[in-house]
């Protein structure tokens, strides 16, 4: 099944590093979000040649949302329920997202988590969550864009 671009509004094929691979499911789901969140989405990484995981499938980007905060562009993408696999990076230069839709098995959860500067991997909890959502609110007070 290939993407009809003439029915996708805010990306081109352009953005994605080889856009033929990319899983049409997956460019549906970001078009709805992008709709959805009313900023512009700015692709980092999509599919990867050579990658054993959801990116080498075709099935996840990397992204950030310009003018949201983290927390709240994570909070919209569960809230669509469009992804079933989903991270948050607090320590890339532009904080970002990655977003899938890798196929579940039966009894299977969506799988969520986040990365810290150390790179260590942690389930995504609320937490963690509070804790990014207090660092942007410190750095928005002393001036610095989200």
């Amino acid at each position: 099944m290939e993407t009809d671009w003439n029915s996708v509004q805010y990306f081109k094929k352009s953005e994605f590093s080889d856009p033929d691979k990319m899983n049409p499911e997956l460019i549906k789901a970001l078009d709805i979000y992008r709709r959805l969140v009313g900023n512009p989405v700015i692709i980092h990484s999509s599919y990867r040649e050579g990658d054993s995981g959801q990116h080498g499938k075709g099935n996840a980007v990397d992204i950030h949302v310009k003018g949201i905060s983290l927390i709240d562009a994570y909070l919209l993408a569960e809230k669509t329920g469009l992804f079933n696999g989903s991270g948050v990076y607090s320590w890339w230069n532009s904080r970002g997202l990655h977003l899938d839709v890798r196929p579940l098995k039966k009894d299977v959860p969506k799988a969520r988590w986040a990365s810290d500067r150390t790179k260590h991997y942690i389930g995504l909890n609320w937490f963690f969550i509070r804790k990014v959502y207090e660092l942007e609110k410190k750095e928005n007070e002393n001036g610095k864009q989200v």
